[in-house]
């Protein structure tokens, strides 16, 4: 006896509309295919399963059984679309995030498992390039930049704020001489600071600001740091006598044409989720300078 879905999903149809031609509207099939399908099930069954009653087919009790097979089959089948279409439903592929190094670093890395959990069937590549990538080429998707971009059709908005000011050693000799990143990073935000702090270059480059921040501990000489970095080493101090800390904007950038792009959304809830407010310090832990 056939227990194939194909086929008795018609008996079922049958049972419920009660009329060939009601099961065959139902089904998206007509009249002629439907009773087919029922001659073929009595024929393999070698009973009859349904019995005209006025002007309705019922289903014979010998019909019974399939029925409950029927139904069974049915939940089954309706179970599966629906996982199947929210699978289809869920963003796939590849979503690329440009943004600097300390960005990476303190904010984006350590949350990667929490993307993980919201969008499993979506890759995630944390990118950095010396300039910002372009979002109209599709050279990335989502851009969390140091500046406020001025380039046409961006969305843009503040999502986070990054603290910088000098400091130093506590016990160590004031000097002029300083710390900074490499010339890859000369207009990043700690150098553009640093700039305004310490006169001429740089005695030592470093290609990060971790980087820097070992090179001044190790050297006793001042630089200038996130105070995201800093407050990693208790021994770094603020030097007051040079300014304080001073805060700048995180930019979140995407293009205007991919508003309702479901990775572009996913990335975007991400980030939210990451920094509920644009005050929140990139690391999320420094406190804002007004509290």
């Amino acid at each position: 006896m056939s227990t194939n879905w194909d086929d008795l999903k018609y008996l079922l149809a049958v049972a419920r509309q009660g009329t060939l031609l009601a099961a065959a509207e139902r089904l998206g099939s007509n009249a002629s295919t439907v009773s087919r399908r029922i001659q073929r099930l009595e024929a393999d069954a070698g009973v009859p399963l349904l019995a005209r009653q006025g002007d309705r087919w019922e289903p014979t009790g010998e019909a019974r059984a399939l029925l409950d097979i029927a139904r069974k089959l049915e939940l089954e089948m309706t179970g599966a679309e629906r996982d199947l279409a929210r699978r289809s439903e869920r963003p796939t592929g590849r979503v690329v995030l440009n943004s600097f190094p300390l960005a990476h670093v303190m904010a984006f890395a350590p949350n990667v498992g929490t993307f993980c959990e919201m969008f499993p069937e979506l890759d995630l590549e944390l990118e950095y390039s010396p300039r910002p990538l372009s979002l109209a080429k599709g050279e990335a998707d989502v851009s969390v930049r140091e500046y406020e971009p001025t380039e046409g059709k961006l969305v843009k908005s503040r999502i986070a704020t990054v603290r910088v000011g000098p400091f130093q050693l506590a016990d160590a000799p004031p000097t002029m001489r300083w710390v900074g990143l490499t010339r890859a990073f000369e207009t990043s935000i700690p150098m553009a600071r640093a700039r305004d702090v310490f006169q001429g270059a740089p005695s030592v480059r470093c290609p990060s600001t971790t980087t820097v921040a070992a090179a001044m501990m190790s050297s006793g000489k001042p630089g200038v740091l996130p105070s995201c970095v800093a407050r990693l080493h208790p021994d770094l101090r603020p030097i007051d006598s040079l300014g304080e800390l001073s805060e700048h904007p995180i930019w979140l950038v995407y293009h205007e044409s991919r508003r309702s792009d479901p990775k572009i959304v996913s990335a975007i809830n991400w980030l939210r989720d990451i920094f509920p407010t644009p005050s929140r310090c990139l690391c999320g832990h420094c406190p804002a300078l007004d509290a």
